[in-house]
């Protein structure tokens, strides 16, 4: 009877050691599973840097321990940007230069009567009277063809203005300046705000100057540059026209 009492006592306590056991070993599965599951759900929520910057020069600098992008690279994209932006500043001060610079031929065909004093000297205009006078005058006979100097616009027609310099024609150009051809005739070719080309007839030499005028000078235009300040300049320095 004591026999049988103690294998049922030690029965019963192997079936309680084996289900902590059992227990035990579950646990353990269990918290291998959630180990494993944790680190996968990391793995693909943070993939390696390497496969999303292979295209990055690296350059591992091994003293600091740190990445650093290639210092010469970086030199050499910032120049490349630098030479596109001054390759397309520089087309486009040229298109710039292009339009502002203009070109002036003759407006008659004739030769240097009175070359350019405005300001540096006077210029006798009478028996005993001097005077300063604008731009130069142009030998010519009443009557030949004047023509714009460059492109431009006509910007003013008038007669006897304040040069008494007779019909006169006023051409503006791109660059800011002016021309201006005096003692015309009456019969002027152009109008107001007409565009004219370089080489376009704007109309002859006549005589209708009351200061210098033909009798006093001979048969003649008178020429004016003037710039965009209105100040008068040399005309000599835009055409070339050899002295009588």
């Amino acid at each position: 009877m004591d026999k049988q009492s103690k294998f049922q006592k030690l029965k019963n306590l192997l079936r309680k050691e084996s289900f902590y056991v059992v227990l035990f070993v579950c646990l353990c599965v269990i918290a291998s599973a959630a180990a494993i599951s944790i680190r996968k759900a990391k793995e693909n929520s943070n993939p390696p840097v390497a496969e999303n910057s292979q295209d990055l020069p690296i350059n591992i600098n091994n003293s600091g321990g740190t990445n650093k992008i290639d210092n010469a690279e970086q030199v050499k994209n910032t120049q490349e940007t630098k030479n596109q932006t001054n390759k397309g500043t520089t087309g486009k001060t040229q298109n710039v230069s292009s339009t502002s610079s203009v070109q002036f031929v003759k407006p008659l065909d004739g030769t240097l009567l009175r070359k350019f004093t405005y300001g540096v000297s006077l210029v006798k205009v009478d028996t005993n009277k001097y005077d300063s006078i604008k731009g130069i005058d142009i030998a010519g006979k009443v009557g030949s063809t004047v023509v714009a100097a460059a492109d431009g616009v006509v910007d003013e027609i008038g007669n006897e203005d304040g040069d008494l310099s007779g019909w006169y024609v006023v051409i503006k150009h791109s660059n800011g300046l002016k021309s201006k051809y005096a003692n015309l005739d009456s019969d002027i070719k152009v109008k107001k705000n007409d565009k004219v080309t370089q080489g376009s007839v704007i109309g002859k030499v006549g005589d209708t100057a009351k200061k210098l005028t033909n009798k006093e000078e001979g048969d003649h235009l008178q020429f004016q540059i003037i710039d965009s300040k209105g100040e008068q300049v040399d005309p000599l320095k835009y055409i070339t026209l050899k002295s009588k």
